[in-house]
């Protein structure tokens, strides 16, 4: 693209970037998720009110949560699950230090579970998004623990965790494992499909090949075809009744930038309250890298401001989709989701075989079916962290 197109308060810094050119192959993407891991394991998130703890799969097997408490104290704190960005292939929860959670915590009463889900780089689908599934239900089970007196929950994420964050909540709409008051998926990676933003795309930060490398890696063998399903790809879904409300931003100038202003079209296609911020001349994940510009500054603002219309709505009583919430019920009890239930690809294929082998490979201690390093990094965490919840 050219440099001209970019919108002046990030134009610096996104010629910059442009300098600099992100490994696309799936090796070269396996190693920075490694050396990126350590990196960001070390953020110090006690700023953020931030604890590390581990909770259980229902294999047996450990995930590893950040949680943060947000700064400001009333008698309705809001439950958030907040989903990391990269790709699905890259990153931890540690990145909230960067991202909209972070505004989240430091305006907002409320806690926020950020899980460290499987990376693609070690597993494919449906293996990061029945980790989201995981936490939302271990949000659910024990938010008096949590000091969650809220009675609804929020999710988010950016980029992959927007992708993320739309799946998990059209699951837990699905399956009826939890009610979802609204929905914060920041310029989200929906789409394995070119759009006619995403085709071509040579904008800072996140491009075209970076896409299809990254989608290859998270759908696998079902890159590329019909196969893929909507839980994987929610620009796939095309009945979004019963859908949480939504607020999000987008660049302009971005891949996801069609895929976005789509998903947020049928959402109001189905009369779901959906808002959104349209960046002119942003790249991808510009409020992250220039926190600082007005244009970031704007975004956030706008975020924040929906965020709080829609929860005070709800304390308030005002909630014109409480009926169709009410018409899909929420489960009385965890037990009311079966995990074992086959994950259906488009041709019948069932998935979930990929995901219990991936979990037969864990209680062997073989994590990921890669080398000895995940391992030695999670027996480290539990070192420091402590025992699992």
């Amino acid at each position: 693209m050219r440099i001209s197109d970019i919108n002046k308060d990030v134009r610096f810094l996104g010629t910059v970037l442009q300098l600099f050119s992100t490994p696309s192959s799936e090796a070269a993407i396996k190693k920075l998720a490694l050396i990126s891991a350590k990196v960001m394991e070390r953020f110090d998130i006690s700023s953020l009110n931030g604890r590390t703890t581990f909770i259980t799969r229902r294999d047996g097997s450990t995930m590893r949560v950040c949680i943060f408490n947000g700064k400001k104290s009333s008698n309705k704190t809001v439950g958030i699950l907040w989903l990391h960005g990269g790709g699905y292939a890259v990153g931890t929860p540690e990145m909230a230090k960067m991202t909209m959670a972070k505004h989240l915590i430091h305006n907002e009463d409320c806690v926020i579970i950020s899980p460290d889900y499987t990376l693609s780089a070690f597993a494919p689908y449906p293996a990061a998004l029945m980790d989201c599934v995981t936490a939302l239900q271990w949000m659910r089970k024990n938010r008096e623990k949590l000091g969650i007196n809220f009675d609804s929950f929020v999710i988010g994420g950016e980029s992959a965790g927007g992708g993320l964050a739309a799946a998990t909540a059209m699951f837990a709409r699905d399956k009826k494992i939890a009610d979802i008051c609204l929905q914060i998926p920041l310029y989200p990676m929906i789409d394995d499909r070119d759009t006619e933003t995403s085709a071509h795309n040579t904008a800072p930060v996140w491009n075209t090949a970076l896409n299809h490398a990254a989608w290859k890696m998270y759908l696998g063998d079902d890159y590329g075809t019909d196969r893929t399903v909507k839980y994987a790809a929610p620009a796939r879904a095309e009945d979004l009744t019963g859908m949480p409300p939504a607020v999000s931003v987008v660049g302009t100038a971005e891949p996801f930038y069609a895929e976005t202003l789509q998903y947020f079209e049928k959402l109001e296609r189905c009369h779901i309250p959906a808002k959104l911020m349209k960046a002119d001349g942003c790249f991808h994940a510009f409020d992250m890298m220039a926190p600082n510009a007005p244009i970031s500054k704007k975004a956030v603002r706008f975020v924040l401001d929906a965020y709080e219309e829609i929860i005070s709505d709800r304390l308030t009583g005002i909630d014109p989709w409480q009926t169709v919430r009410s018409s899909l019920g929420a489960a009385s009890s965890e037990a009311d989701f079966d995990r074992d239930q086959p994950i259906l690809s488009g041709d019948g294929t069932d998935k979930s075989k990929a995901y219990t082998e991936l979990q037969q490979l864990r209680q062997e201690g073989v994590k990921y079916n890669i080398t000895d390093f995940d391992k030695e990094r999670e027996a480290a965490l539990k070192d420091k962290y402590g025992a699992v919840e």
